[in-house]
């Protein structure tokens, strides 16, 4: 299903590892409170990539799958039971 990684993949990792040198570069000769935004957009940035890496390890592994059947196969599993269920069924 997923053979390579597209190239916006590979933009969004190269631009995480360009903003973390450059935050790297400067983070010493500035007040922290001056980088707060670039600091949020840094961690924010990497915080994304984790995720989306852990869901392409689910996706490669099996743990989950990305198939037009699979909602309708949930679906099935988890039908609800009679909202109005029969009262004679319940009375001892």
């Amino acid at each position: 299903m997923i053979s390579a990684p597209k190239p916006e993949y590979r933009e969004f990792t190269a631009e995480i590892g360009q903003t973390s040198a450059e935050f790297d570069a400067v983070k010493d000769r500035l007040p922290r409170l001056f980088l707060l935004k670039n600091e949020l957009i840094f961690h924010t940035r990497r915080t994304e990539l984790r995720w989306i890496e852990s869901v392409l390890a689910d996706l490669h592994s099996g743990a989950m799958d990305w198939s037009r059947e699979s909602p309708a196969e949930l679906s099935l599993t988890l039908e609800k039971p009679d909202e109005h269920p029969d009262p004679e069924e319940h009375t001892s």
